[in-house]
Protein backbone atom coordinates (compact mmCIF):
# COMPACT_ATOMS: atom_id res chain seq x y z
CA UNK A 1 0.00 0.00 0.00
CA UNK A 2 1.36 3.63 -0.36
CA UNK A 3 -0.11 7.00 0.64
CA UNK A 4 -3.02 8.22 -2.09
CA UNK A 5 -4.41 11.62 -2.17
CA UNK A 6 -7.20 10.17 -0.54
CA UNK A 7 -5.56 9.77 2.68
CA UNK A 8 -4.45 13.08 3.14
CA UNK A 9 -7.76 14.35 2.59
CA UNK A 10 -8.08 12.91 6.28
CA UNK A 11 -5.62 14.93 7.74
CA UNK A 12 -7.02 17.65 10.65
CA UNK A 13 -4.77 20.08 8.46
CA UNK A 14 -6.72 19.60 5.08
CA UNK A 15 -10.31 19.20 7.31
CA UNK A 16 -11.42 21.95 4.88
CA UNK A 17 -9.77 21.37 1.85
CA UNK A 18 -12.47 21.10 -1.68
CA UNK A 19 -11.40 18.55 -4.10
CA UNK A 20 -12.23 20.76 -7.08
CA UNK A 21 -11.50 19.01 -9.93
CA UNK A 22 -10.41 14.59 -10.76
CA UNK A 23 -12.24 13.40 -8.15
CA UNK A 24 -11.53 9.63 -10.20
CA UNK A 25 -7.97 10.26 -9.37
CA UNK A 26 -8.01 10.20 -5.70
CA UNK A 27 -6.45 7.06 -5.02
CA UNK A 28 -3.34 8.44 -7.40
CA UNK A 29 -0.33 8.11 -5.26
CA UNK A 30 2.32 10.00 -3.62
CA UNK A 31 5.88 9.53 -3.33
CA UNK A 32 6.89 12.88 -2.64
CA UNK A 33 5.75 16.31 -1.53
CA UNK A 34 6.71 19.24 -4.14
CA UNK A 35 6.33 22.56 -4.24
CA UNK A 36 5.83 25.14 -7.28
CA UNK A 37 5.41 28.70 -7.46
CA UNK A 38 8.00 29.88 -10.19
CA UNK A 39 8.03 29.83 -14.26
CA UNK A 40 8.54 26.31 -14.93
CA UNK A 41 11.49 25.64 -17.44
CA UNK A 42 11.10 23.70 -20.64
CA UNK A 43 13.74 21.32 -19.53
CA UNK A 44 13.02 20.92 -16.29
CA UNK A 45 10.23 17.62 -16.84
CA UNK A 46 13.68 15.82 -17.32
CA UNK A 47 15.50 16.95 -14.27
CA UNK A 48 15.43 15.78 -11.01
CA UNK A 49 13.65 18.42 -9.73
CA UNK A 50 9.73 16.86 -10.64
CA UNK A 51 9.29 13.43 -10.30
CA UNK A 52 6.23 10.52 -10.77
CA UNK A 53 4.27 11.10 -8.09
CA UNK A 54 5.34 14.56 -6.37
CA UNK A 55 1.90 15.67 -5.13
CA UNK A 56 2.43 19.81 -5.99
CA UNK A 57 1.66 22.75 -3.73
CA UNK A 58 1.29 26.26 -5.19
CA UNK A 59 -0.75 29.61 -5.03
CA UNK A 60 -0.31 30.14 -8.83
CA UNK A 61 0.43 33.44 -8.64
CA UNK A 62 2.40 34.41 -11.31
CA UNK A 63 -0.51 32.98 -13.62
CA UNK A 64 -3.40 33.54 -11.42
CA UNK A 65 -4.50 36.09 -14.24
CA UNK A 66 -3.39 34.40 -17.42
CA UNK A 67 -6.02 31.55 -18.64
CA UNK A 68 -3.31 30.01 -21.21
CA UNK A 69 -0.27 29.60 -18.86
CA UNK A 70 -2.79 28.15 -15.94
CA UNK A 71 -3.47 25.17 -18.53
CA UNK A 72 0.11 25.14 -19.73
CA UNK A 73 0.97 24.68 -15.58
CA UNK A 74 -1.57 21.61 -15.48
CA UNK A 75 -0.46 20.11 -18.73
CA UNK A 76 2.42 19.49 -17.09
CA UNK A 77 1.75 18.64 -14.03
CA UNK A 78 -0.25 15.63 -15.90
CA UNK A 79 2.58 14.90 -18.36
CA UNK A 80 4.81 14.01 -15.70
CA UNK A 81 2.47 12.12 -13.71
CA UNK A 82 2.50 14.03 -10.63
CA UNK A 83 -0.31 12.73 -8.47
CA UNK A 84 -2.39 15.67 -7.70
CA UNK A 85 -2.04 19.72 -6.84
CA UNK A 86 -3.53 21.43 -3.74
CA UNK A 87 -3.44 24.77 -4.17
CA UNK A 88 -3.38 27.29 -1.67
CA UNK A 89 -6.72 29.96 -2.04
CA UNK A 90 -4.65 33.07 -1.48
CA UNK A 91 -4.75 34.74 -4.65
CA UNK A 92 -6.56 32.08 -7.04
CA UNK A 93 -10.24 31.11 -6.00
CA UNK A 94 -11.34 29.59 -9.15
CA UNK A 95 -10.15 27.26 -12.02
CA UNK A 96 -10.87 27.88 -15.65
CA UNK A 97 -13.69 25.67 -16.76
CA UNK A 98 -10.33 24.66 -19.17
CA UNK A 99 -8.14 23.52 -16.94
CA UNK A 100 -11.15 21.88 -14.75
CA UNK A 101 -11.99 20.07 -18.06
CA UNK A 102 -8.20 18.90 -18.48
CA UNK A 103 -8.01 17.53 -14.53
CA UNK A 104 -10.96 15.62 -14.82
CA UNK A 105 -10.09 14.35 -18.30
CA UNK A 106 -7.34 12.46 -16.84
CA UNK A 107 -8.36 11.98 -13.30
CA UNK A 108 -6.03 14.69 -12.14
CA UNK A 109 -7.00 15.88 -8.17
CA UNK A 110 -6.74 19.57 -8.16
CA UNK A 111 -7.17 20.50 -4.18
CA UNK A 112 -7.86 24.19 -2.83
CA UNK A 113 -7.02 24.62 0.48
CA UNK A 114 -7.53 28.01 3.16
CA UNK A 115 -4.39 30.76 2.84
CA UNK A 116 -4.42 30.32 6.48
CA UNK A 117 -2.20 26.45 5.92
CA UNK A 118 0.90 26.53 6.43
CA UNK A 119 3.13 25.79 3.86
CA UNK A 120 5.49 24.24 6.13
CA UNK A 121 2.97 22.68 8.40
CA UNK A 122 0.87 21.16 5.74
CA UNK A 123 4.78 19.57 4.11
CA UNK A 124 5.47 18.47 7.36
CA UNK A 125 2.19 16.43 7.85
CA UNK A 126 2.26 14.88 4.43
CA UNK A 127 5.43 13.52 4.70
CA UNK A 128 4.84 12.22 8.08
CA UNK A 129 2.66 10.14 6.64
CA UNK A 130 4.57 8.81 3.98
CA UNK A 131 7.40 7.81 6.35
CA UNK A 132 4.59 6.10 8.31
CA UNK A 133 3.49 3.97 5.25
CA UNK A 134 7.13 2.87 4.46
CA UNK A 135 7.57 2.13 8.41
CA UNK A 136 4.23 0.27 7.75
CA UNK A 137 5.78 -1.71 5.01
CA UNK A 138 8.72 -2.72 6.70
CA UNK A 139 6.85 -4.09 9.30
CA UNK A 140 4.40 -6.05 7.97
CA UNK A 141 7.53 -7.59 6.17
CA UNK A 142 8.59 -8.49 10.15
CA UNK A 143 5.61 -9.68 11.22
CA UNK A 144 5.39 -11.55 7.78
CA UNK A 145 9.18 -13.51 9.17
CA UNK A 146 7.66 -14.11 12.73
CA UNK A 147 4.62 -15.82 11.46
CA UNK A 148 7.13 -18.16 9.22
CA UNK A 149 7.88 -21.63 11.05
CA UNK A 150 10.85 -21.47 9.84
CA UNK A 151 12.57 -18.35 11.87
CA UNK A 152 15.29 -18.91 13.99
CA UNK A 153 15.45 -17.54 17.82
CA UNK A 154 17.51 -15.20 17.65
CA UNK A 155 15.50 -13.53 14.65
CA UNK A 156 12.42 -13.68 17.22
CA UNK A 157 14.42 -11.48 19.54
CA UNK A 158 15.69 -9.06 17.46
CA UNK A 159 12.17 -8.26 15.84
CA UNK A 160 10.29 -8.42 19.01
CA UNK A 161 12.92 -5.80 20.59
CA UNK A 162 12.35 -4.09 16.90
CA UNK A 163 8.33 -3.77 17.47
CA UNK A 164 7.67 -3.87 20.85
CA UNK A 165 10.07 -1.68 22.51
CA UNK A 166 8.26 -1.16 25.72
CA UNK A 167 8.42 -5.01 26.62
CA UNK A 168 6.86 -5.04 30.05
CA UNK A 169 6.42 -8.00 32.77
CA UNK A 170 3.48 -9.44 30.21
CA UNK A 171 2.32 -8.93 26.98
CA UNK A 172 -0.46 -9.97 24.63
CA UNK A 173 -0.94 -9.79 21.01
CA UNK A 174 -4.39 -8.60 19.15
CA UNK A 175 -4.65 -8.79 15.40
CA UNK A 176 -8.07 -6.26 14.15
CA UNK A 177 -9.94 -6.97 11.67
CA UNK A 178 -11.77 -3.57 11.60
CA UNK A 179 -14.02 -1.91 8.69
CA UNK A 180 -12.18 1.30 8.48
CA UNK A 181 -8.77 0.61 7.63
CA UNK A 182 -7.48 3.86 6.71
CA UNK A 183 -4.44 3.81 8.99
CA UNK A 184 -4.24 7.22 9.85
CA UNK A 185 -8.07 7.35 11.32
CA UNK A 186 -7.41 4.08 13.25
CA UNK A 187 -4.12 5.31 14.44
CA UNK A 188 -5.86 8.07 15.80
CA UNK A 189 -8.73 6.59 17.68
CA UNK A 190 -6.33 4.03 20.28
CA UNK A 191 -3.36 6.67 20.59
CA UNK A 192 -3.93 7.54 23.80
CA UNK A 193 -3.23 4.10 24.70
CA UNK A 194 0.17 4.27 25.92
CA UNK A 195 0.68 0.69 26.42
CA UNK A 196 -0.68 -0.18 22.87
CA UNK A 197 1.42 -0.09 20.32
CA UNK A 198 0.11 -0.70 16.61
CA UNK A 199 0.68 -1.62 13.55
CA UNK A 200 -1.10 -1.92 9.80
CA UNK A 201 -0.53 -5.44 8.67
CA UNK A 202 -1.69 -5.78 4.98
CA UNK A 203 -5.79 -5.40 5.84
CA UNK A 204 -5.92 -5.70 9.50
CA UNK A 205 -3.78 -4.15 12.23
CA UNK A 206 -1.32 -5.74 15.21
CA UNK A 207 -1.94 -4.66 18.40
CA UNK A 208 0.72 -5.33 20.49
CA UNK A 209 -0.81 -4.73 24.71
CA UNK A 210 1.87 -4.57 26.86
CA UNK A 211 1.02 -4.49 30.61
CA UNK A 212 1.40 -1.23 32.73
CA UNK A 213 1.83 -1.49 36.68
CA UNK A 214 -1.16 -3.10 38.32
CA UNK A 215 -3.30 -2.50 35.14
CA UNK A 216 -4.64 -5.69 34.34
CA UNK A 217 -4.19 -6.11 30.61
CA UNK A 218 -7.45 -7.66 30.00
CA UNK A 219 -8.50 -4.44 30.42
CA UNK A 220 -7.32 -3.20 27.55
CA UNK A 221 -8.52 -5.99 25.67
CA UNK A 222 -11.75 -4.44 26.64
CA UNK A 223 -10.97 -1.00 26.22
CA UNK A 224 -10.00 -1.61 22.24
CA UNK A 225 -13.17 -3.80 21.85
CA UNK A 226 -14.72 -0.37 23.55
CA UNK A 227 -12.97 1.75 21.01
CA UNK A 228 -13.71 -0.69 18.03
CA UNK A 229 -17.42 -0.77 18.84
CA UNK A 230 -17.88 2.92 18.81
CA UNK A 231 -16.89 3.40 15.83
CA UNK A 232 -18.22 0.65 13.84
CA UNK A 233 -20.50 -2.96 14.63
CA UNK A 234 -18.23 -4.83 11.96
CA UNK A 235 -15.12 -5.56 13.42
CA UNK A 236 -13.52 -8.49 14.94
CA UNK A 237 -10.23 -9.31 17.06
CA UNK A 238 -8.38 -12.26 17.34
CA UNK A 239 -6.16 -12.84 20.74
CA UNK A 240 -3.33 -15.02 21.74
CA UNK A 241 -2.65 -16.20 25.37
CA UNK A 242 -0.47 -13.81 27.45
CA UNK A 243 3.09 -14.34 27.58
CA UNK A 244 6.08 -12.96 29.53
CA UNK A 245 8.97 -14.46 27.46
CA UNK A 246 10.15 -12.50 24.71
CA UNK A 247 11.83 -15.80 22.61
CA UNK A 248 7.52 -16.37 22.40
CA UNK A 249 6.94 -13.45 20.38
CA UNK A 250 6.51 -15.18 17.43
CA UNK A 251 4.13 -17.67 18.76
CA UNK A 252 2.00 -15.07 20.41
CA UNK A 253 1.56 -13.35 16.97
CA UNK A 254 0.67 -16.69 15.00
CA UNK A 255 -1.60 -17.54 18.56
CA UNK A 256 -3.87 -14.13 17.52
CA UNK A 257 -3.37 -14.77 13.64
CA UNK A 258 -4.98 -18.19 13.75
CA UNK A 259 -8.01 -16.96 16.11
CA UNK A 260 -8.77 -13.88 13.34
CA UNK A 261 -8.36 -16.34 10.99
CA UNK A 262 -11.26 -18.23 12.68
CA UNK A 263 -13.73 -15.35 12.75
CA UNK A 264 -16.02 -16.61 10.48
CA UNK A 265 -16.59 -19.63 13.48
CA UNK A 266 -17.47 -17.20 16.22
CA UNK A 267 -21.04 -15.29 16.49
CA UNK A 268 -19.18 -12.72 18.37
CA UNK A 269 -16.80 -9.88 18.09
CA UNK A 270 -13.49 -11.44 19.39
CA UNK A 271 -12.31 -14.32 19.56
CA UNK A 272 -9.32 -15.77 22.09
CA UNK A 273 -6.98 -18.71 21.08
CA UNK A 274 -7.58 -20.04 24.39
CA UNK A 275 -10.95 -20.82 23.19
CA UNK A 276 -10.17 -22.12 20.26
CA UNK A 277 -10.30 -25.93 21.96
CA UNK A 278 -10.02 -28.41 18.71
CA UNK A 279 -9.45 -25.99 16.30
CA UNK A 280 -5.87 -25.61 18.13
CA UNK A 281 -5.66 -29.52 16.53
CA UNK A 282 -7.08 -28.33 13.06
CA UNK A 283 -5.34 -25.54 12.68
CA UNK A 284 -2.22 -26.61 11.53
CA UNK A 285 -3.60 -29.37 8.85
CA UNK A 286 -5.79 -27.30 6.99
CA UNK A 287 -3.80 -27.21 4.23
CA UNK A 288 -2.91 -30.61 3.88
CA UNK A 289 -4.58 -33.68 1.88
CA UNK A 290 -5.67 -35.53 5.03
CA UNK A 291 -7.82 -32.31 5.91
CA UNK A 292 -9.23 -32.05 2.12
CA UNK A 293 -9.91 -35.45 2.04
CA UNK A 294 -12.04 -35.72 5.42
CA UNK A 295 -14.13 -32.61 3.85
CA UNK A 296 -14.97 -34.12 1.35
CA UNK A 297 -16.06 -37.32 2.32
CA UNK A 298 -18.17 -35.72 5.44
CA UNK A 299 -20.00 -31.82 3.47
CA UNK A 300 -19.53 -32.75 0.10
CA UNK A 301 -22.06 -35.69 0.10
CA UNK A 302 -24.10 -32.91 1.96
CA UNK A 303 -23.74 -29.98 -0.48
CA UNK A 304 -23.88 -31.89 -3.38
CA UNK A 305 -27.38 -32.91 -2.18
CA UNK A 306 -28.24 -29.79 -1.39
CA UNK A 307 -27.10 -28.42 -4.75
CA UNK A 308 -29.66 -31.31 -6.35
CA UNK A 309 -32.65 -31.19 -4.28
CA UNK A 310 -32.78 -27.44 -3.63
CA UNK A 311 -32.50 -28.37 0.20
CA UNK A 312 -30.69 -27.17 3.19
CA UNK A 313 -28.88 -30.05 4.64
CA UNK A 314 -25.61 -28.43 5.68
CA UNK A 315 -27.00 -24.82 7.32
CA UNK A 316 -29.37 -27.04 9.25
CA UNK A 317 -26.21 -29.53 10.39
CA UNK A 318 -24.39 -26.31 11.12
CA UNK A 319 -27.04 -24.98 13.07
CA UNK A 320 -28.09 -28.19 14.79
CA UNK A 321 -23.87 -28.70 16.45
CA UNK A 322 -24.41 -24.63 17.30
CA UNK A 323 -27.70 -25.47 19.27
CA UNK A 324 -25.76 -28.69 21.07
CA UNK A 325 -27.94 -31.04 19.04
CA UNK A 326 -31.28 -29.51 20.66
CA UNK A 327 -34.48 -29.76 17.29
CA UNK A 328 -36.25 -27.04 19.02
CA UNK A 329 -33.81 -24.48 19.35
CA UNK A 330 -32.84 -24.97 15.76
CA UNK A 331 -36.17 -25.02 14.51
CA UNK A 332 -36.78 -21.24 16.15
CA UNK A 333 -33.40 -20.59 14.48
CA UNK A 334 -34.05 -21.42 11.58
CA UNK A 335 -38.08 -20.46 11.44
CA UNK A 336 -38.78 -23.71 10.91
CA UNK A 337 -40.97 -26.59 12.16
CA UNK A 338 -39.22 -29.02 14.64
CA UNK A 339 -40.70 -31.88 12.09
CA UNK A 340 -38.58 -30.23 9.23
CA UNK A 341 -35.40 -29.91 11.12
CA UNK A 342 -35.46 -33.81 12.34
CA UNK A 343 -36.22 -35.55 9.01
CA UNK A 344 -33.13 -32.92 7.39
CA UNK A 345 -31.24 -34.18 10.53
CA UNK A 346 -32.51 -37.88 9.32
CA UNK A 347 -31.49 -37.19 5.68
CA UNK A 348 -27.75 -36.13 6.26
CA UNK A 349 -27.38 -39.21 8.92
CA UNK A 350 -28.71 -41.52 5.66
CA UNK A 351 -26.56 -39.98 3.29
CA UNK A 352 -23.55 -40.22 5.58
CA UNK A 353 -24.83 -44.01 6.40
CA UNK A 354 -24.77 -43.05 10.31
CA UNK A 355 -28.73 -43.68 10.60
CA UNK A 356 -27.72 -46.04 13.67
CA UNK A 357 -24.52 -44.00 14.97
CA UNK A 358 -25.63 -41.01 16.65
CA UNK A 359 -22.34 -40.12 18.88
CA UNK A 360 -20.23 -40.87 15.56
CA UNK A 361 -22.46 -38.57 13.23
CA UNK A 362 -22.28 -36.08 15.72
CA UNK A 363 -18.46 -36.54 16.01
CA UNK A 364 -17.79 -36.58 11.86
CA UNK A 365 -20.06 -33.63 11.45
CA UNK A 366 -18.49 -31.31 13.89
CA UNK A 367 -15.46 -32.06 13.11
CA UNK A 368 -15.68 -31.14 9.56
CA UNK A 369 -17.85 -27.74 10.09
CA UNK A 370 -14.74 -26.83 12.12
CA UNK A 371 -12.78 -27.85 9.15
CA UNK A 372 -15.28 -26.09 6.67
CA UNK A 373 -14.55 -22.81 8.64
CA UNK A 374 -10.77 -23.38 8.66
CA UNK A 375 -10.92 -24.03 4.68
CA UNK A 376 -13.66 -21.15 3.93
CA UNK A 377 -11.34 -18.02 6.49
Amino acid sequence: MSVTISDILTLDLLESAKVVAGNNGLENQIHRVNFSDCPIASDEIESLLVSKGDVFINSLYLVKDDEKQLLEIFKYFINIESSGAIIIDEYLQHLPKCVIELANEHSYPIIFIDKAVSYAELIKVIMELILSEQTDELSEIKIDQLLDSNIRSEDVIKIARHLNGQFSHYYQICFVRFSNNNTNIVRSMFNRLENVTLYRYHDYFLMIVNKKNDFPIEHSINEISRILSQHSIDYFIGISNVFEDISEFHTSIKQAYAALELESSCKHNMMFYSDLNVYKLLYPLRNTEYIKDFYDEVINPLQEYDEAKNADLFTTCKVFLENDADYKLTATELHQHENTIRYRISKARSILKLEHNNVKFIELLSIAIKIHYLINS
